[in-house]
């Protein structure tokens, strides 16, 4: 999926914008301890860090889960 990303935004395709919301389920369903790890696993540091800024989660407020402020 991060090769896609990749691959979608040097050519700027809008399913740039599907390969980011794959991550960030996939990210939500690891946690940020495993996810980053898998990650460093495969990729090297710049391309790690430009992953976890693109499917950074915004925090919600007043306890209702999907409302972003």
């Amino acid at each position: 999926m991060v090769r896609a990303l990749s691959l979608n935004q040097q050519v700027k395709s809008d399913n740039a914008v599907l390969n980011i919301t794959a991550l960030r389920q996939q990210r939500a369903a690891l946690g940020d301890e495993e996810f980053t790890r898998l990650l460093g696993r495969h990729f090297d540091e710049a391309s790690v860090s430009a992953v976890l800024s693109l499917t950074a989660m915004l925090p919600t407020t007043g306890g209702r889960s999907g409302q972003v402020r």
